[in-house]
């Protein structure tokens, strides 16, 4: 059984999920909303047009 984990609201756009923290911008290029997962020394880790998707990235690497 898989374990279902929750990414909690830090501040408009700002998500904190399982030690990363995730940041929505607009990018006006593309005329949509951009996610990007940044870990604890500030790196980018992922980055993806939906939360959903920057959550899997976490999860694909941290359930190796």
């Amino acid at each position: 059984m898989s374990k279902k984990y929750h990414a909690h609201r830090v501040d408009t756009m700002t998500y904190e999920y399982r030690g990363f923290i995730i940041e929505g911008f607009y990018y006006s290029p593309e005329g949509r909303n951009v996610w990007e997962a940044v870990d604890h020394d500030g790196s980018c880790f992922a980055q993806s047009f939906t939360l959903a998707e920057c959550k899997m990235w976490i999860d694909e690497e941290l359930d190796k």
